[in-house]
């Protein structure tokens, strides 16, 4: 029988015939044959494959950046992207909240144009502040003996309503509700849209001076904050059981603030390096603490301080307050509350 006869025979009725029946030149033929239409049905098979994954990617990307919509920081090196699923939703004093942010500025006294204005924390249009002096000036606003007592209890309450998100004052003293939170991820940190570009800038420019700095916590929602908070005070009576729960809140708040007292709840602060002090760490604390301030970034608890603070030293914790303000603040070195006073006194 001949390779032509054979392949006139159904497919079906082939599987009962033998190789042998054909002649030798035939079968190999055959065997050629049948080797190219396995392959070619594998090959299209693939390719089928291939070509469905590839439409769905496409498709997906271009979901994805419609549902960003450009809430997006990169670089060359480092590609993040927007999280809505971790944005804090609007509780039920946010209404009221942004209302005070939006309309604080028409008690503004004349002349203080050169304020950013409270819708400034819903819109982020930026607006010069005014100049400051120095640390003596503040001096005057409190009494000489009570001078670091009374700036770490002031109220910023009328100051946070018309501020700038950046240089909202947060701490035990001056506690904010939970609200809606503008959020970028930069290199996998959650952070305020506010700061996003800066911070993404800053790590690169560490990386150029062969400095890593990762974030090891950005923002937190109240929720995560108040676990946190209670671990520490669990952490304080486990080191010293004969302290009382209020004593062991006490202490646990010169580590990690109470939900709406912290930096970390409004996106505004970042901790860098595993939260983490040492020597495997001088690079990174000594590149921050000589090059953060060019990005807009303050080391806000460096032990110093802790009289105004009230918090311990963390040198792994930094607050963003934009570049001319922390240059500013570098400069003068004065804490934030020092800094925001001084600004509230220039406009009296």
């Amino acid at each position: 029988m001949g390779l032509v006869e054979f392949l006139k025979i159904p497919e079906r009725g082939r599987e009962f015939l033998e190789y042998k029946h054909l002649r030798e030149k035939d079968m190999l033929n055959l065997r050629r044959l049948n080797k190219l239409i396995n392959i070619t049905k594998k090959t299209f098979n693939w390719f089928l494959f291939y070509s469905v994954v590839f439409s769905f990617f496409v498709t997906g990307l271009i979901c994805f950046c419609q549902v960003t919509d450009g809430n997006v920081w990169s670089s060359d090196e480092c590609v993040g992207k927007d999280a809505p699923e971790y944005i804090e939703r609007i509780s039920g004093q946010t209404d009221e909240f942004k209302e005070k942010f939006l309309y604080a500025n028409q008690g503004i006294e004349k002349g203080s144009e050169d304020v950013r204005t409270a819708s400034a924390f819903i819109t982020g249009i930026p607006k010069e502040e005014p100049e400051i002096s120095n640390e003596d000036n503040l001096k005057s606003k409190f009494k000489a003996h009570d001078f670091k007592k009374e700036i770490a209890e002031h109220k910023f309450t009328q100051w946070n309503e018309k501020a700038p998100s950046e240089l909202i004052v947060v701490n035990r003293y001056n506690s904010l509700p939970e609200t809606k939170v503008d959020l970028k991820i930069v290199c996998g940190a959650e952070v305020a849209a506010v700061m996003a570009e800066n911070l993404g800038k800053m790590i690169m420019e560490a990386k150029k001076d062969k400095v890593n700095l990762w974030v090891n916590s950005g923002y937190r929602s109240f929720e995560r904050q108040n676990k946190l908070f209670e671990d520490q005070v669990l952490k304080e009576k486990i080191n010293d059981k004969s302290l009382t729960d209020e004593q062991a809140k006490d202490r646990a708040r010169s580590w990690v603030a109470m939900p709406g007292e912290s930096e970390h709840n409004f996106g505004l602060a970042v901790d860098f390096n595993g939260c983490a002090q040492g020597p495997e760490f001088a690079a990174q604390n000594k590149w921050l603490s000589e090059n953060a301030k060019n990005f807009g970034f303050i080391q806000r608890y460096n032990g110093e301080n802790e009289e105004i603070t009230k918090v311990k030293n963390e040198p792994w914790h930094y607050r963003y307050v934009g570049p001319k303000n922390s240059k500013k603040i570098a400069k003068l070195k004065l804490t934030l509350e020092e800094f925001v006073i001084n600004l509230e006194k220039s406009l009296q």
